[in-house]
C-alpha cells in the first residue's frame, strides 16, 4: 500500500495556502477583499504561476504588497 499526500499537504499546497493568506490579508478595500476571496476560492486560477507572478506573490519578501494592477487585462 502506498500513501500519498493530498494537495493541501503537499509542499505546493502549503505554499499556495500561504500565498492565498497573504493575498487576503493584503486587501485594503472591500473590492480587493472580494477579489482576493474569489481568487482563493477558485484555486485553479490562483494556482497558476503567471497569476501569482502578476500579483507579485512570487517576487520579493512575504511582507511586500500585492500588485492588483498586475492582473488588469490578464484574467
Amino acid at each position: 500500500m502506498r500513501m500519498t499526500l493530498t494537495s493541501a499537504q503537499s509542499p505546493d499546497g502549503v505554499l499556495l495556502a500561504g500565498r492565498a493568506q497573504r493575498l487576503i490579508t493584503s486587501a485594503t478595500s472591500v473590492g480587493e477583499r472580494a477579489a482576493a476571496q474569489a481568487l482563493v476560492e477558485e484555486e485553479t486560477i490562483l494556482a497558476r504561476e503567471s497569476v501569482q507572478r502578476a500579483l507579485g506573490l512570487l517576487d520579493g519578501p512575504a511582507w511586500s504588497p500585492v500588485r492588483w494592477e498586475g492582473l488588469m487585462g490578464r484574467v
